[in-house]
């Protein structure tokens, strides 16, 4: 993780314990490089004063959550892209 910490990440799933502590920390990770590929640009690149801007940060924690709450990879409710995501992102997605 390079833009999360745990903390904020837990806060954000509503975990109290420390038992997944790796787990959020590897999702989170997932999570920063899937928004990474979905922007088509490093997060570097989209740093201001060393930060990202929190529209960017929300887009990763909505994914986090995403990948910790279903994490089995199987569903049998029907699975749509997330809009929030998508809309907190869509403006600095950077097209070839």
């Amino acid at each position: 993780m390079r833009y999360l910490t745990l903390e904020e990440c837990k806060r954000h799933l509503v975990v109290e314990h420390s038992e997944d502590d790796a787990l959020i920390e590897r999702k989170a990770t997932a999570a920063e490089r899937s928004v990474e590929q979905y922007l088509q640009a490093p997060l570097s690149s989209f740093e201001e004063d060393g930060k990202l801007p929190e529209d960017i940060i929300e887009g990763i924690l909505l994914y986090l959550g995403s990948l910790y709450n279903n994490r089995e990879g199987f569903s049998t409710m029907a699975t749509h892209a997330n809009a929030s995501m998508t809309a907190l992102l869509r403006p600095y997605r950077r097209y070839a």
